[in-house]
């Protein structure tokens, strides 16, 4: 996530995921430089802010199984909504 899940649970963000089959551990320079400070508390902070502590029992998602696009309409609409917001008409029509 692109904020801790905490400070606004159902706002529109962004999310990345990694998968592996053990630990993944991030490593950041401690001479890396950022673009900002938005970003260098994003890095330093998304390892803490882990979506999936507990893995909720279900059917495991595979390529021949792949509901995520009618799972992730609600944040898409968000997500729009917020675009359309944020970003005036003129930016849209072109």
């Amino acid at each position: 996530m692109d904020a801790a899940p905490a400070d606004e649970p159902y706002a529109a963000g962004n999310v990345v995921f990694f998968a592996s089959d053990g630990p993944l551990v991030f490593t950041i320079p401690v001479n890396a430089v950022l673009d900002d400070r938005a970003a260098e508390r994003i890095l330093r902070s998304f390892e803490n802010w882990e979506v999936l502590q507990n893995i909720p029992r279900g059917r495991i998602i595979t390529d021949e199984r792949n509901p995520l696009t009618s799972l992730q309409l609600p944040i898409a609409e968000e997500h729009f909504e917020a675009m359309n917001k944020l970003l005036p008409p003129e930016v849209w029509l072109h």
